[in-house]
């Protein structure tokens, strides 16, 4: 990284990545950057983006919570459109 009196430019930063998943506890510190004497003026702009999550516990096992419905909307969908000609009110004759 750049030195003293340096200006120093992070375009993105990941950590962890697409395998990881931990649920996250009350209070819990996700990234801890320390920096030196010499960097006394330092602004930080974060982006942050997370899944909600099923416990680790159970069917799911911590599963991100938002596929899992679009896959139970697909099922629900496929499901009324199979059923839709005896659900449909009956055509007047």
């Amino acid at each position: 990284m750049g030195g003293p009196g340096q200006d120093v430019h992070l375009e993105r930063m990941v950590i962890g990545g697409p395998r990881l998943r931990s649920p996250l506890a009350n209070g819990a510190e996700l990234y801890r950057y320390r920096l030196g004497h010499a960097t006394p003026d330092v602004q930080v702009q974060g982006q942050f983006s997370f899944d909600v999550a099923f416990e680790q516990a159970g069917p799911r096992k911590g599963d991100a919570l938002v596929p899992v419905l679009d896959r139970l909307i697909a099922m629900v969908d496929n499901t009324l459109t199979v059923f839709a000609p005896i659900l449909s009110p009956a055509s007047p004759v």
